[in-house]
């Protein structure tokens, strides 16, 4: 049998066995490198530019990284969720890359940037995936913006969405 015959062969009989990732089978995982999200509270920076030098001021950058456990994940969708007012204070890009390899990260970059005091702003990020253990992940962040120089304290971390370890729910991201 020519080699090409032969792989045909064996990617139809990977396929039968039900291995997603063509390379030993096995379930797809993800876990999220921090959940919940809790960016804490902090105080308005005065400009629209991130200062990655500090965690106490707004605009914040902060990166969420999607840890594959096993085989190969397909990220399908990626949203935040959450009240108006709380989802504008809030921006998202990723994941990169878009379908990380077996033991590999994909990075969502989410940025918080309420310029005046208010929230706590509770939002939860979903991602949608071929992942066995959370199909829907959801993950709660949540931030706060306190006046210049106000004592900033720990507040309540808590999703406006909940997904069931191993069920999916595509009504969540519009």
């Amino acid at each position: 049998m020519k080699s090409s015959a032969l792989g045909v062969v064996v990617l139809a009989s990977l396929a039968l066995l039900g291995c997603r990732d063509g390379g030993g089978g096995g379930p797809v995982e993800i876990l999220p490198s921090q959940s919940p999200a809790r960016l804490g509270q902090m105080w308005p920076l005065g400009t629209n530019e991130p200062d990655p030098g500090t965690t106490e001021r707004v605009p914040y950058e902060w990166v969420l990284l999607l840890k594959t456990e096993s085989g190969a994940l397909e990220v399908d969708e990626v949203c935040l969720v959450g009240g108006a007012d709380a989802l504008a204070q809030f921006a998202l890009e990723g994941p990169v890359p878009a379908t990380p390899k077996r033991d590999k990260d994909a990075a969502l970059r989410i940025t918080y940037d309420r310029q005046a005091p208010g929230g706590p702003d509770n939002i939860a990020v979903i991602v949608q995936s071929n992942a066995d253990n959370f199909p829907t992940l959801v993950v709660p962040v949540c931030a706060q913006v306190v006046a210049d120089g106000e004592e900033r304290i720990i507040f309540e971390c808590t999703s406006p969405e909940t997904v069931a370890p191993g069920q999916r729910d595509d009504t969540l991201c519009p």
